[in-house]
């Protein structure tokens, strides 16, 4: 389960969302790597306007809204419990 880590007190800035994978950068390429897509693949998924848009967030030169990050990483984890082969 995601854990998320509530804004600071005092200020207006959000403390980072935290994954089970690490960063955000990190969730995205092990999510995307376990889904077996590329980042041009990802972004269609995710319903982004640019492909690029994903290598900016997973190389960490830009980064995403909270809410923008969550629905990513849930997609992308819905992605790779897909692409699991079946037991048997």
């Amino acid at each position: 389960m995601d854990t998320y880590t509530p804004p600071a007190m005092t200020g207006r800035k959000h403390a980072p969302l935290t994954f089970r994978e690490g960063s955000f950068a990190e969730a995205l390429r092990v999510l995307r790597a376990k889904a077996g897509i590329t980042q041009a693949d990802a972004a269609r998924a995710m319903e982004l306007r640019q492909v690029t848009t994903v290598s900016s967030w997973e190389r960490g030169v830009t980064v995403p809204s909270p809410l923008e990050q969550r629905g990513a990483v849930e997609t992308l984890r819905a992605l790779a419990r897909k692409a699991k082969p079946a037991a048997g």
